[in-house]
């Protein structure tokens, strides 16, 4: 009989729902484009946050998309989340 190794992937649920919580900058200004523009943040990390639970289900749970690493994913998320803080940080210091 072979050993079959199980995973859970609790962790990498724990970390998509922590990076959903995760503060992020509310930024007004006059312009009602520029106001749009800063919305649309908040509806991109739900759409990531969700998309990345549906990845991590289908692989944890039917075996589907075997060449994700949940790893290097989650990471990368979080790498995107401090890039766009610097991002908006520097925008703040212009406008």
């Amino acid at each position: 009989m072979s050993k079959t190794k199980t995973t859970t992937s609790f962790g990498t649920f724990v970390a998509i729902g922590i990076y959903y919580f995760l503060p992020r900058m509310q930024m007004m200004t006059a312009s009602f484009g520029w106001n749009l523009f800063f919305n649309f943040r908040n509806s991109c990390v739900v759409l990531i946050t969700l998309g990345m639970l549906v990845v991590t289900f289908q692989k944890s749970y039917t075996n589907k998309f075997q060449n994700v690493n949940l790893n290097q994913m989650v990471v990368g998320m979080y790498i995107l989340y401090l890039l766009a803080t610097i991002f908006c940080f520097m925008l703040l210091e212009f406008i």
